[in-house]
């Protein structure tokens, strides 16, 4: 049952590797706290204090990435006391509407964004995109599949890894590395590398069109990528998570 609040939004929050909650998700945590489960609402008594006490979450899931590592997702609804800085939050109440191990989801999303990346930076400069670095994309996605070896994977990351230091445009060599590279347990924090990469790529491909190179067109394209790439983790998401009240509105 969703509890109906005026004062009640939505939220995204990132969960450790089993499923539980963290000690500073306003309780002590011991050996054997039961996981997180859908539906159950969690209290935290006040005074809220962001990073240090409270229960967390980010309005985006994209900034979940930052900062929880940790496999698991969990869509959920905050209310009461609210300390909150621009993207992440802390307040008296978060109820859990679904939760879900989001590796597979993380992997994907930077795989797709990091060859996303790669040919962006190809139609800018009219040069092809670095082989080693495609490659590197395809193996990951073949091994996602179960067609491919860790061996396999390793190998091509490597040779990716080998082309930061001589490509031209080391970003694309990068992001290919880290979406090659990602581990089902660090699944989260190479794709939060993937969107600071792919941020970077988007700048420069804005700063070589643009007439006049300034900061200003750079960071627009940062954070106009950045949007694009939140609207696409939170639909993969809320597709894993089989829920479908997209958006961070009151409920």
């Amino acid at each position: 049952m969703i509890i109906e609040r005026k004062d009640a939004f939505l939220a995204w929050h990132g969960l450790p590797d089993d499923g539980r909650l963290a000690a500073y998700d306003g309780c002590i945590r011991l050996p054997g706290t039961e996981a997180v489960e859908a539906g159950k609402v969690y209290t935290a008594p006040g005074p809220v204090v962001r990073c240090r006490w409270g229960l967390h979450w980010s309005r985006r899931a994209i900034d979940i990435l930052r900062r929880t590592p940790g496999r698991f997702v969990e869509r959920v609804l905050v209310w009461g006391e609210v300390d909150e800085e621009e993207d992440k939050g802390a307040s008296t109440h978060r109820q859990c509407l679904a939760v879900a191990d989001a590796s597979q989801v993380y992997h994907e999303f930077a795989r797709d964004w990091a060859e996303r990346a790669l040919w962006a930076l190809a139609l800018t400069t009219g040069e092809p995109p670095h082989l080693d670095s495609l490659r590197a994309i395809e193996v990951k996605r073949r091994r996602l599949k179960g067609e491919a070896t860790d061996e396999e994977l390793r190998t091509t990351a490597e040779a990716a890894e080998a082309a930061v230091w001589a490509a031209r445009a080391a970003a694309e060599a990068e992001a290919a590395v880290w979406a090659a590279f990602a581990k089902p347990w660090r699944a989260a924090a190479r794709a939060a590398a993937v969107v600071m990469v792919t941020r970077a790529a988007a700048a420069v491909v804005a700063t070589l069109a643009a007439e006049a190179v300034t900061w200003a067109v750079a960071r627009a394209a940062m954070a106009e990528t950045e949007a694009a790439m939140n609207a696409d983790l939170e639909s993969r998401l809320l597709n894993l998570l089989g829920y479908s009240a997209a958006g961070s509105g009151n409920v």
